[in-house]
């Protein structure tokens, strides 16, 4: 046990050992401990990874809707930097459709694909439960988990290529300052 304090790291005491037992056993044998804890270590991985994706993503779309107000405001803007933008706003808009589901099917209850945030469902379920995670989770969660491994490499393209490449031109064309691209 120890605490923190304006960055005081103190020790209160030595560390206790204890054993944790089952209180009864569940209707389905449990799943080797090894096994649960290996799929736990994935599930913590993959939920970073959600959180990275959909924080870069949501800073992208800001910056691209910045960038698209800039343009109106730039002294010699361009038709093919006009389209460059609206392209890199489609591009985000279809991968947030493939991270989150059609908005417009949320609101009347339709059916969305698939989506990696189905994976933290099943992850949530998996590790809820008193056996570990079934044949079907672990499919279902390596599902999600290849799913969001594409979107993050979309992504990483075009918030490490495209936005950066588009942001110059824009300083090109004179467009005014945009959050995020530092002091001049």
């Amino acid at each position: 046990l120890s605490k923190v304090i304006d960055g005081v790291w103190t020790e209160l005491s030595e560390p206790q050992e204890f054993k944790v037992v089952k209180l009864r056993e569940g209707a389905l044998p449990a799943k080797n401990i090894s096994e649960i804890n290996a799929f736990r270590k994935r599930f913590e991985a993959f939920q970073q990874d959600m959180t990275a994706v959909r924080t870069v993503l949501s800073k992208s779309q800001s910056l691209v809707s910045a960038m698209s107000t800039a343009l109106s405001s730039a002294t010699n803007p361009t038709p093919e930097l006009a389209k460059s933008i609206e392209d890199a706003r489609n591009a985000l808009l279809t991968i947030n459709r493939k991270m989150n589901g059609s908005k417009a099917k949320n609101e009347i209850g339709e059916r969305n694909s698939l989506s990696p945030g189905d994976g933290q469902f099943v992850g949530f379920v998996a590790l809820g439960s008193t056996y570990g995670p079934t044949g079907n989770h672990v499919a279902a969660f390596e599902r999600a988990v290849n799913q969001l491994a594409g979107i993050k490499s979309e992504l990483k393209t075009i918030s490490e290529q495209t936005l950066p490449g588009l942001r110059s031109a824009l300083k090109e064309a004179g467009a005014p300052w945009i959050e995020g691209e530092g002091l001049k």
